[in-house]
């Protein structure tokens, strides 16, 4: 759904990122056979207290997380929990 969202942006939209709370390896190996995208995923570090997950606001490491940042790179808002396609279109057109 992801994939689909950002491949419907125009150039100057929306850009879609993953971040990975994982080791590099095991990162590699889970998008390889598992689950396969074509936006970019950032490696976050491993889980924990401060992790990059959290310092985006995440606090209590729930997944799936969700931030809307803006042009200015301000966070301007964000959700916890899965999303189906049209929840996702309204919380961006909500946010920005």
């Amino acid at each position: 759904m992801l994939d689909a969202f950002r491949s419907a942006q125009p150039p100057d939209g929306v850009e879609v990122l993953g971040i990975a709370l994982d080791e590099p390896a095991a990162v590699r190996a889970f998008l390889a056979e598992s689950v396969q995208v074509a936006y970019p995923i950032l490696l976050g570090g491993a889980p924990g207290p401060g992790d990059l997950s959290v310092q985006l606001g995440n606090s209590h490491s729930v997944l799936p997380s969700s931030v809307l940042v803006d042009a200015e790179h301000r966070i301007v808002a964000t959700r916890f929990g899965d999303f189906d396609a049209d929840e996702l279109d309204a919380w961006v057109a909500e946010h920005l």
